[in-house]
């Protein structure tokens, strides 16, 4: 497999339940691996990863593997889901497969002998796996995305309020970006320089403008946009 494959290895963090595999596996050098002794440190470690942008790959036995499924569900977002892999232990890996196929987490279904036999080989298949769908949810993504914003702009250029339609704006970014509050500027220039004029501001419960006179700088964020 590529060499650029075996670096994103080496940025995966694998972690191991307890239970899946009889016999220690015998990582290559270099890659960080794991044991958590309960599920919260589970999700604390899976958290931590997602923290150092760590892809995450979880290796269990076909008995725990349900279980942790609805832990993970249960403890992580849509988005953490989708960043991580199981690579599951069974002696019966066809059956198995069969059953959990609409399971999206699931990598990859194989024996603890075959694991063993050449652990870097299917380690590598599986970061290879999580790769790829990776890729192909970022493109469902932007699709979505692109055909939401489509409407957007479509909703927008009905709107003849002036303030209703910052306020959408403002309410709509929010949105795309899943955030709790938002700032909304109005620029005006004014002799060669630009000046912040009013200010926008929503979070979930309300929204509310106030007339301001600031001088864009690039000493904060706001100029530093409205400059470059």
């Amino acid at each position: 497999m590529s060499r650029n494959l075996e670096v994103r290895a080496r940025q995966t963090l694998f972690i191991v339940k307890k239970g899946a595999t009889k016999k220690k596996i015998p990582f290559p050098a270099e890659w960080h691996h794991c044991v958590p002794s309960d599920n919260a440190e589970l999700i604390d470690s899976i958290q931590k990863a997602e923290d150092k942008r760590q892809l995450v790959i979880i290796l269990v036995g076909e008995k725990d593997f349900t279980a942790t499924v609805e832990t993970l569900r249960k403890s992580l977002g849509k988005q953490s889901l989708a960043d991580l892999g199981m690579l599951v232990i069974s002696e019966n890996s066809d059956p198995f497969l069969t059953k959990h196929s609409e399971v999206l987490e699931l990598s990859d279904v194989l024996s603890e002998a075959a694991l063993l036999e050449d652990p870097k080989f299917h380690l590598l298949r599986a970061v290879r796996e999580l790769l790829r769908k990776a890729r192909r949810e970022g493109k469902r993504i932007n699709q979505e995305m692109l055909e939401r914003l489509n409407h957007i702009f479509i909703t927008m250029s009905a709107e003849r309020d002036q303030k209703r339609l910052l306020e959408q704006i403002l309410q709509e970014s929010m949105d795309l970006t899943s955030s709790e509050k938002g700032n909304l500027y109005m620029v005006e220039e004014t002799d060669g320089e630009m000046y912040l004029r009013v200010k926008i501001s929503a979070e979930r419960n309300g929204v509310s403008i106030s007339a301001i006179n600031e001088k864009a700088t690039e000493n904060n964020i706001c100029g530093y946009v409205v400059l470059t």
